[in-house]
């Protein structure tokens, strides 16, 4: 599994195998390890749980730990052959009264076509 973190944006890009996993066993978790300034280990770890009974799925943002949790309708929708992706999105008016938006997506992760020139 790959995060993906650009301003206000969450890609959690799995593959086939990742994704047949979160079926499964209604998890799929990686963790990134970091060294500071004065060798003390940061573990950033990120999620995707599966969760039936949830009527919408969720994206939450704690410390040192990126989570989304996803619906049963949208882990159905997601198995689905024909879906690339789904994607939440949120909006709120800050106290400067600022439109924000956040996004979370879970995207399958296709392996590249290798693409081969013919010899002439």
């Amino acid at each position: 599994m790959k995060l993906r973190i650009t301003e206000n944006s969450f890609r959690f890009r799995i593959t086939s195998t990742e994704l047949a996993q979160l079926q499964r066993s209604g998890l799929l978790e990686c963790k990134t390890v970091a060294l500071t300034a004065e060798d003390e280990e940061n573990v950033l770890r990120f999620r995707i749980s599966h969760r039936r009974e949830a009527r919408q799925s969720e994206f939450r943002l704690e410390r040192l730990a990126v989570n989304f949790i996803i619906s049963g309708s949208d882990l159905e929708s997601l198995s689905n052959q024909n879906r690339e992706s789904i994607y939440l999105e949120r909006e709120w008016v800050d106290s400067q009264g600022q439109l924000k938006r956040s996004r979370a997506y879970v995207e399958k992760d296709r392996p590249k076509r290798s693409h081969q020139k013919s010899k002439e």
